[in-house]
């Protein structure tokens, strides 16, 4: 509290405060162990918070490390590659094989983690496993599953391999429609280039064709996968998930409130929060 002294009288002010970020980060750390202890079903139901909060500290390390290592072993070998295939177009694979102690896909799956990683070096650090990298850096995995996987990471959504695999098939299935779609189009426009010089009878033939086609790229057009329908489901489910976990932390966080920290300050700035994410 403040005072000010007013015609010889002292009053008593609020003093107004906000919480720091590295206490509001803690306090989030404390109460996810709390979790862990208290929820029936964890590994750590019944152990001790600080043990528990210990314990996650050191697994969060070991994978960080294994990531981490991933990526530098893939730096490594693309360097090698990139070096052999300036004297030699081949010789790859017996050179794996003969000067390291991995084998040929594991050095390929490597380098490609460390290709997607050198423009997205955040992915290290989403708790995402070697496994799931892994089948995120592969050539053939779509972009667009590469950017969903991560979204629902960096939101705090423990993404397992079910989850990758049908946001992966789904991408994959709309590749293939809209490649389908682009070729019927194709298809579409050089009938009519045909037409403009055709004979009227050839023209009849024609127009039926692109009636055909037409229909064709319509009931492509309105048949959604039933792999897409899910995979938006899966993205709903995790921010519920999220939005819940969120107001059970706030909810929390004012029933631990310490005496002299300002409530309503603290309201406010989560209010205004809440407005610029609506805009």
């Amino acid at each position: 509290m403040a005072t000010r002294t007013i015609n010889n009288l002292t009053t008593i002010e609020p003093v107004e405060t906000t919480i720091p970020d590295t206490v509001l980060e803690q306090a989030a750390l404390d109460l996810q162990a709390k979790e862990l202890v208290t929820d029936e079903s964890s590994f750590y139901h019944g152990m001790p918070v600080t043990i528990a909060q210990e314990l996650t500290d050191i697994g969060g390390d070991v994978k960080r490390m294994h990531l981490e290592s991933l990526y530098q072993i893939g730096e490594k070998l693309a360097q090698a590659k990139a070096k052999l295939h300036e004297y030699k177009k081949s010789g790859w694979n017996q050179w794996v094989e003969e000067y390291t102690t991995v084998s040929r896909v594991y050095a390929d799956q490597a380098i490609d983690v460390y290709e997607m990683g050198k423009n997205a070096t955040n992915l290290l650090h989403t708790g995402l496993s070697n496994t799931t990298l892994i089948k995120m850096a592969k050539p053939s995995t779509p972009e667009t599953a590469r950017l969903q996987i991560a979204a629902l990471a960096e939101s705090g959504e423990k993404v397992d391999g079910k989850t990758v695999d049908t946001i992966i098939k789904t991408a994959k299935e709309a590749e293939s429609v809209n490649a389908k779609k682009a070729d019927i189009q194709k298809e579409i426009r050089d009938l009519e280039l045909k037409r403009e010089g055709a004979t009227t009878l050839r023209k009849k033939a024609i127009d039926k064709s692109i009636a055909q086609k037409q229909t064709e790229l319509e009931s492509i057009t309105q048949v959604k996968p039933v792999a897409e329908v899910d995979s938006a489901a899966v993205a709903v489910t995790a921010w519920q998930k999220r939005a819940a976990k969120i107001v059970l932390d706030v909810k929390t966080l004012f029933e631990e409130m310490p005496d002299g920290a300002n409530k309503q300050e603290v309201i406010k700035n989560l209010e205004s929060q809440l407005r610029q994410a609506k805009k």
